[in-house]
């Protein structure tokens, strides 16, 4: 799931090693030296914590659709679809994907994050409508939400059919205004007295300022470290908990 090389060494031998990267956007490339051991050691833990990851969100999306089965109320499959889209956003971006589901496919991993990540911001949309009772509360704005959620729904799929290099940069110009706009609903349904509103304007804000941490990493604004690297998944686990929750 990264790149990792042998490099054999010799006692008192200065080596040069050169690394030619390119790509279109930001990179974070940390370099690290491991012996064979302390190798083995750092991917246990890394392992780990995926494994735990994976297993909190996997189980929430499942718990959620079961629910949505037996009493048909859209808030909770339209969470599970969320959870999924932003599960699977993380297995392309952990590396995680072209391990073990394209490994002869490079190239579509950034195909799948814009996919991803397009069809998660949709699915938050309905869910957000449902879960705040928007038609009831704020018809509104209920009715508004309903050409966001189609915007999200056409990148997503022009991202299907071509993935340019410059939708990267629609994504992030929707994104911004179109997350903001869920917290604000948010935190004004707080304001007025919806029950569920509490735990999605806090589980949003988490999520929020998660994803704007992991963000600033991405672009360097931030060091390498292991709070830098997890607060996205981090971040996503407490959002997870909180919406399952208010939604129960």
């Amino acid at each position: 799931r990264n790149y990792v090389f042998p490099v054999d060494l010799e006692p008192g031998v200065d080596k040069s090693i050169y690394l030619r990267l390119k790509n279109d956007f930001p990179m974070k490339v940390p370099l690290h030296l491991w012996s064979e051991e302390q190798f083995q050691n750092q991917g246990e833990a890394r392992a780990l914590f995926q494994g735990t990851y994976f297993g909190v969100v996997i189980i929430m999306a499942l718990y959620n659709l079961c629910i949505y089965f037996f009493v048909r109320d859209k808030s909770y499959g339209t969470y599970a679809g969320f959870i999924l889209m932003l599960a699977g956003y993380v297995l392309v971006d952990r590396g995680l994907a072209v391990q073990y589901l394209w490994p002869n496919h490079p190239g579509i991993d950034f195909q799948m994050t814009l996919v991803f990540t397009a069809l998660g911001c949709a699915v938050s949309v309905p869910f957000t409508v449902n879960f705040l009772s928007l038609r009831v509360n704020a018809p509104a704005i209920a009715n508004a939400f309903r050409y966001l959620y189609g915007l999200w729904l056409f990148i997503a799929f022009v991202a299907i059919v071509y993935p340019a290099s410059w939708l990267i940069y629609v994504v992030v110009l929707v994104l911004i205004p179109g997350g903001t706009s869920l917290m604000v609903v948010g935190f004004v349904m707080w304001k007025k007295g919806v029950p569920a509103a509490p735990y999605y304007s806090i589980a949003w804000a988490v999520m929020v300022s998660a994803a704007t941490v992991y963000d600033a990493y991405l672009l360097g604004l931030f060091p390498v470290s292991l709070f830098t690297e997890y607060s996205l998944q981090a971040g996503n686990m407490i959002e997870v908990t909180l919406l399952s929750i208010g939604l129960a």
